[in-house]
């Protein structure tokens, strides 16, 4: 629990999620622009707290991690892999 209390002392975290909330599409496209652009363990803290407290649909988040692990896949093959 103090791990949830420290999500919800971050006002960054508490402002985005009350901000996009009540539209789960503009929720996902902001979420994936987080995932991409900012720091991952903020973005991560986000979904485990809408999660959490069922603040969007489930079936949301499952679209915003598939649509990130498909982002880095992407990228993987634009790119190449580290390993080359």
């Amino acid at each position: 629990m103090a791990y949830f209390q420290e999500i919800a002392s971050d006002l960054f975290v508490i402002s985005f999620i009350n901000k996009f909330k009540n539209d789960e599409n503009e929720f996902s496209n902001r979420m994936n622009k987080v995932l991409l652009l900012y720091d991952i363990k903020k973005a991560f803290s986000i979904l485990q707290y809408v999660v959490a407290y069922k603040v969007v649909k489930l079936e949301s988040i499952k679209k915003i991690l598939n649509t990130y692990i498909e982002n880095l896949l992407s990228f993987d093959e634009k790119f190449g892999s580290a390993s080359n």
